[in-house]
C-alpha cells in the first residue's frame, strides 16, 4: 500500500474534521485537504511537533485519513498526488490539477449558496459568478466531485456526549446525512491505523460481535 503522510497544525486539523452534514461540506472538505497537501513543505513540518496527520492510501482502495485529539476520519479521496520539482500535484480522474485558483473557486461556489439553488439558471450563474476566466473547468470539477462516493467513516471518541450504549464513548460514525447516519460501538479507542486496517479489502475481515438478532 502507498501511504503519503502530511503532518498538519491544530488549525487544520480543526477545519478538516468539521461536522460533515452534506455534499456541499465534503467538497469542501476535499478542497481544503488539496490546499493543505499543494502547500506543504515537509521540511518545515519536520522542524516541528505538529498534532495531527493527513494520510492518503492507496491499493485497492484511495482514502484519505485525519487524526488528531483522538478522533480518526476517512473517506474517499478523489485525486491522486503526484510530486514535480518539491511541489504536490493534485489531479482528478479526469485529469483537472486542482490547484490553490481551482480549489479557491470551488470553495467560493460552495460559500455562495449556489450548490443549494433549486433552479439550474441560479446554479449556472453561480459558477460564472465563482470563476475568475474558465467557468468550463469549474463545472466540471463540481460535477465529477458530485458524482464522486464519498465513503465517509468517523472514528469518534466522544466523553462529552457519552451515553451509555445509546452514544458509547468510542465508536464508527457511518454515513453523515441525519436521515442515513448511524453508529456502531467499539470496545476502544481505533487509531488511524486501525481504521484503515478495516476499511482495506486486502485485510481480513473485522466481525460485529453482538449476539442480538
Amino acid at each position: 500500500m502507498k501511504v503519503q503522510a502530511f503532518r498538519i497544525d491544530e488549525f487544520q486539523a480543526k477545519s478538516l474534521l468539521r461536522a460533515f452534514r452534506s455534499k456541499e461540506s465534503m467538497i469542501a472538505f476535499w478542497m481544503e485537504a488539496a490546499k493543505i497537501i499543494s502547500i506543504y513543505d515537509s521540511e518545515a513540518a519536520e522542524a516541528v511537533d505538529l498534532p495531527g496527520v493527513i494520510e492518503v492510501r492507496t491499493a485497492k482502495m484511495k482514502r484519505i485519513f485525519v487524526e488528531y485529539d483522538g478522533k480518526s476520519f476517512s473517506a474517499a479521496f478523489p485525486m491522486s498526488i503526484k510530486t514535480v520539482d518539491g511541489f504536490n500535484i493534485c489531479t482528478l480522474k479526469s485529469g483537472i490539477q486542482v490547484d490553490n485558483k481551482v480549489s479557491s473557486e470551488v470553495l467560493r461556489f460552495l460559500d455562495s449558496s449556489s450548490f443549494d439553488q433549486n433552479d439550474l439558471d441560479g446554479f449556472i450563474d453561480g459558477i460564472f459568478d465563482s470563476s475568475d476566466d474558465d467557468p468550463n473547468t469549474l463545472w466540471r470539477v463540481i460535477s465529477e466531485l458530485v458524482r464522486t462516493d464519498d465513503g465517509y467513516v468517523r472514528a469518534d471518541h466522544d466523553p462529552k456526549n457519552e451515553n451509555g450504549n445509546l452514544h458509547p464513548l468510542d465508536h464508527l460514525d457511518i454515513f453523515y446525512s441525519q436521515g442515513a447516519t448511524l453508529k456502531v460501538g467499539l470496545l476502544g479507542k481505533m487509531s488511524l491505523t486501525g481504521l484503515s486496517d478495516l476499511l482495506n479489502i486486502r485485510t481480513d475481515c473485522r466481525f460485529l460481535n453482538d449476539a442480538k438478532n
